[in-house]
């Protein structure tokens, strides 16, 4: 009954529009929808957060949090909160991890804009690339003849169909921030609120029955990292941490 209870209290937060538990698509803005679901996880009940985004129809864009804000600036400078007060975008979520607790370095590939903030770690297990150019929004795993991107973000796991049949998948759980991509090319961003296995979110992604298509999805930055500002409709609405310091996010904005 708790889990229900909270379930329903995230939809009010970000759909508000009923007392009622959303389990269809709401949509934002045309192209822009949101979900609000759960899925199981070893015998719990984990509630979560889903965007679908038309990268056609937005402007999708890596934020190196560093550069774009300033190395003068303090800690709060270089979180969710403070990009959405400088950029104002419609949509923001966290991206790479950070490799320092004093500056937001990035611990892998970073690009933005066409150039190179952070060369890539071709040493993490698993990983993979969110890379976006020209209205196509791809995640491919890390590899040393990886396409041009305009901006890139590194993380990992890299979770393909086949993840689902890895022996030593990582049965962890923490608040997860996943980014997937459909059968459309059309860029998914699921944030849970609470604690989860990678497995079971990796489940849930290709369940034939969630009926999303997922052809490619990436773990991102998450845990205390793990955020989630939506700001459309006049409203700004909050999933977990938007205060902590990250050093890279993904945002979504108007087509110019």
């Amino acid at each position: 009954m708790t889990k229900i209870v909270q379930a329903c209290a995230i939809s009010l937060l970000l759909v508000a529009t009923s007392a009622v538990c959303q389990t269809t698509w709401s949509n934002l803005q045309p192209g822009l929808e949101l979900l609000n679901r759960s899925f199981p996880d070893h015998g719990e009940t984990v509630p979560f957060v889903l965007l679908r985004c038309n990268p056609k129809k937005y402007r999708v864009r890596i934020i190196d949090t560093l550069h774009e804000l300033g190395k003068a600036n303090s800690f709060a400078a270089f979180s969710l909160n403070e990009i959405q007060n400088k950029m104002r975008a419609l949509i923001i979520v966290n991206g790479g991890s950070t490799s320092s607790y004093s500056i937001p370095a990035p611990a892998g590939l970073l690009q933005v804009g066409g150039k190179t903030v952070s060369p890539p770690n071709y040493l993490t297990e698993r990983a993979g690339v969110l890379c976006i150019t020209r209205g196509i929004v791809s995640i491919l795993p890390l590899s040393r003849s990886q396409p041009r991107c305009f901006d890139a973000v590194q993380r990992g796991p890299y979770m393909s169909r086949e993840f689902l049949s890895v022996p030593d998948a990582p049965s962890r759980r923490y608040r997860r921030t996943i980014a997937a991509i459909d059968g459309d090319g059309q860029l998914l961003i699921l944030v849970t609120n609470e604690k989860a296995t990678l497995s079971s979110v990796a489940a849930f992604l290709y369940a034939s029955n969630s009926k999303l298509d997922v052809r490619s999805a990436l773990n991102l930055d998450g845990d205390t990292s793990s955020g989630l500002i939506v700001a459309t409709g006049g409203d700004l609405r909050t999933v977990g941490n938007i205060d902590r310091l990250i050093a890279s996010a993904i945002a979504i904005f108007k087509a110019d």
